[in-house]
């Protein structure tokens, strides 16, 4: 069944040939009386009365489940009667598995390997927590980003001017490029406003 197959709807002929001529096929307003930013339809209202036309298949299935799907109308059977069934089933075909000798011997590695696994998990769990470091990484987060916020934000490094723009350097000259970290970058930035604000001082003194 295709897609299309699945919707079905109720447009009427009316609104189909306004649509046709460019007009709203709700209301056959022309383009003109149109609000801002409508195309199709003159308003929200109208394009939400035309998609009431359609009805989709997922949608009434969904409705009618939730009305009626309590039982199967044919045996009966409730949801809850059929996944006690699957559970049922399910445990009955796990121990059919585990009563073969074949599958008893996969069974036997998988927990000796899984044994092993779990010794290693714990000794490398007790190096950690006997750690101080990791154990206050992973234990103390609040005094852990107390800490970081005292840090400063280093970042990236970035392209500076040696000689800032704003005090005649050169943008273009690699000559005047520099790499400095955000922090530093950050100093110098503050220097170079200050030259800048003394300068324009001596300007307007003289």
């Amino acid at each position: 069944m295709s897609r299309r197959e699945f919707m079905k709807n109720d447009i009427p002929e009316l609104w189909r040939q306004r649509a046709k001529a460019g007009l709203c096929p709700v209301c056959g307003k022309t383009p003109a009386e149109f609000e801002p930013r409508m195309r199709v339809y003159c308003s929200p209202k109208c394009r939400d009365k035309y998609a009431s036309k359609f009805t989709y298949w997922s949608t009434e299935r969904d409705k009618f489940l939730k009305e009626h799907g309590k039982v199967c109308d044919i045996c009966g059977i409730t949801p809850e009667e059929i996944r006690k069934k699957q559970k049922e089933q399910y445990s009955k075909l796990v121990n059919d598995w585990l009563s073969k000798p074949e599958n008893r011997k996969q069974l036997e590695h998988k927990r000796d390997d899984a044994l092993v696994n779990l010794s290693k998990w714990f000794e490398e769990r007790y190096n950690n927590i006997m750690d101080d470091i990791w154990l206050f990484n992973n234990e103390f987060w609040d005094e852990k980003r107390k800490i970081q916020r005292k840090i400063p934000d280093y970042g990236p490094f970035a392209v500076d001017h040696i000689k800032a723009l704003c005090n005649g350097g050169d943008m273009w000259d690699k000559s005047n490029w520099q790499v400095l970290c955000s922090e530093c970058h950050k100093n110098k930035t503050k220097e170079d406003l200050k030259e800048y604000k003394l300068r324009q001082q001596h300007y307007l003194n003289i």
